[in-house]
């Protein structure tokens, strides 16, 4: 982007708010390792065995027709009469402590593929399962587009590598800040960051601060660092108690030599699935197929 324009931009800069807050899923219990439940769910499609699906789902100890696990059998019920057999994991990607999305391949009838993505956030008490996906093609097909939307395919490339910087500092305050729930130290962090503050700046700065209030924010990792062509983003991922996940992305835009702070976005998504608000205008977008 040429400077001049860039220059505009930062001069009328304003946050850019997307949060949405969901209605809280039902109880899911965690597991200790997702992989493992992946497995007994597929074993259990080979076996045309869809109630034990949903007792998978709802986990030792609870209801065997929980809603989680009614949702999940309903939704896989199409494939039922059909000969299912099992060609194993095809991909498993994670974000530590934060998110985790486990991909299996099926044989519908010994000729069309099935594909199954498992989708699983962490919380306090462990990894839970929180969405899934599934969708079938071709014999030469790959990960249908169905397949990979709201993913992290596409976003687990090399990040920036080298020493820290002031866009680092920036970020780091800003978001620990808000873990603590130190809502003073996040204003001033975001503010040091910006060239020109305007009154309507300061009020898009409180409200960004009055969205962050009724969180209580636990895990909080940095997912994605990437510089390209003289702007910067970084995505952070939150854990939100056992009910809702958050993502935040703050863009830092280069003018005159310096970095500034020219966007912050937020989403929540229950399901860990990352919103597409999210990914709009970013360098870390999904494969075209």
């Amino acid at each position: 982007m040429p400077r001049n324009l860039m220059h505009r931009l930062l001069l009328s800069f304003a946050l850019c708010l997307s949060l949405t807050r969901l209605t809280a899923a039902a109880e899911i219990p965690p597991v200790d390792d997702p992989e493992t439940q992946v497995r007994d769910y597929v074993d259990a499609l080979v076996r045309q065995d869809f109630d034990g699906v949903m007792k998978v789902a709802c986990g030792a100890g609870n209801p065997t027709d929980c809603e989680f696990g009614k949702g999940l059998r309903d939704a896989l019920i199409s494939l039922k009469g059909r000969k299912l057999t099992s060609t194993g994991n095809v991909l498993d990607l994670s974000f530590p402590e934060a998110v985790r999305e486990i991909y299996f391949s099926m044989r519908a009838d010994d000729y069309t593929p099935v594909y199954l993505r498992f989708t699983y956030r962490m919380s306090d008490t462990g990894w839970r399962h929180a969405a899934s996906r599934f969708a079938t093609g071709s014999s030469d097909a790959l990960f249908p587009a169905s397949l990979l939307e709201g993913s992290l395919v596409g976003l687990t490339g090399t990040n920036r590598t080298g020493p820290a910087t002031v866009v680092d500092e920036t970020s780091e305050k800003t978001m620990a800040g808000i873990a603590k729930r130190d809502y003073e130290s996040v204003t001033t962090a975001i503010q040091r960051a910006i060239p020109d503050i305007s009154e309507r700046t300061k009020s898009s700065i409180d409200n960004f601060v009055d969205t962050m209030k009724p969180y209580n924010l636990s895990h909080i990792r940095k997912i994605i660092d990437r510089e390209m062509d003289g702007f910067r983003q970084q995505f952070y991922y939150a854990v939100v108690s056992d009910k809702d996940a958050m993502f935040i992305r703050l863009t830092y835009a280069k003018a005159n030599g310096q970095w500034w702070l020219y966007n912050i976005q937020s989403a929540t998504d229950n399901r860990g699935i990352i919103p597409a608000d999210i990914l709009k205008d970013t360098f870390a977008i999904l494969p075209a197929l």
